[in-house]
């Protein structure tokens, strides 16, 4: 057996042992965020610097192959409830190191404390923060994982409607895009997937939304016109009951005419490249996204 195959399977083995997402607070849900940064620290050589007040919450992540021209919006996933640039900072930094950026990774307001709409809100004036600091001839893109996935095509979506610049391109690892939690996958893949499940899905969004409706596009970006968006890339594995999010995002954006690839890797579960500490896969799929992103780069220069 190759040292990949043990490395997916020993991440799976760890995944089995760890409690149903669904049966842990909101508290709980937080601590085990924060695991990852123990899981899967940055690289010695990512350097973060953290905003200081007037300038929106959060962090700046770069490496010594960042260009200072290049910067990614980065949104962190956590499912609207956890998450901070901390405990994504490692899958952060390769990324930047992939496609020769910096990035700006905000902290944006967490439910249930601070319920929708402000996320998008927050993500909102750390783009137009990131354009300011980029300066003019600055290449902005903007990524994000689950939640954080999802709440990237809100922002563009906010963007597009308000006729504001938008960015260059879009990564989503494993987008979290209807909170509905209603297609098929989340019961095809319930046994597959070992980080999530439909029920503590629905308990997040219950967080976030707060009362709202889960069909409303500016929380589940899967029922808003999808068109006129830049180029879009989308990373899922197929062991997710994400996939299905994935994919009809795929068909979605493809219908609206825009540019849109989905890479579905076998085997992998949740925002596997957050793992890079140990899993190639990861390694392997952030150079990918940092290369679709250099493309996109090149081709607008």
């Amino acid at each position: 057996m190759s040292g990949r195959v043990r490395a997916i399977d020993a991440l799976k083995a760890a995944l089995k042992k760890a409690p149903d997402p669904s049966l842990l607070t909101v508290e709980e849900q937080r601590q085990a965020t924060v695991l990852l940064i123990e899981k899967n620290p940055p690289a010695g050589d990512v350097a973060m610097r953290r905003t200081a007040p007037p300038a929106p919450a959060g962090a700046w992540i770069e490496t010594p192959q960042s260009d200072a021209g290049r910067i990614i919006l980065y949104l962190h996933g956590g499912g609207f409830i956890a998450g901070a640039p901390e405990t994504h900072a490692g899958l952060i930094g390769e990324l930047c190191r992939a496609a020769g950026a910096r990035a700006f990774a905000p902290d944006y307001r967490l439910a249930p404390e601070t319920p929708f709409p402000a996320a998008l809100e927050d993500s909102l004036a750390a783009y137009e923060f990131a354009l300011k600091e980029g300066g003019a001839g600055a290449d902005i893109a903007i990524a994000g994982d689950s939640a954080g996935g999802g709440l990237v095509l809100s922002t563009l979506n906010a963007l597009r409607d308000r006729g504001l610049a938008m960015p260059k391109a879009a990564v989503l690892f494993s987008p979290w895009a209807d909170l509905t939690c209603s297609g098929p996958m989340y019961r095809e893949r319930r046994d597959a997937d070992l980080m999530l499940n439909r029920k503590a899905l629905e308990a997040m969004a219950a967080h976030y939304l707060d009362g709202r409706a889960p069909t409303d596009p500016q929380a589940s970006p899967l029922f808003d016109d999808l068109g006129n968006l830049p180029p879009v890339l989308i990373q899922v594995g197929d062991a997710e009951v994400l996939l299905g999010d994935a994919i009809a995002l795929e068909d979605k954006i493809t219908a609206a005419g825009g540019r849109v690839r989905l890479d579905v890797w076998p085997e992998m579960v949740h925002v596997w490249q957050g793992f890079t500490a140990f899993l190639p896969e990861a390694t392997e799929a952030l150079t990918q996204a940092g290369a679709f992103l250099d493309d996109v780069w090149s081709d607008s220069e």
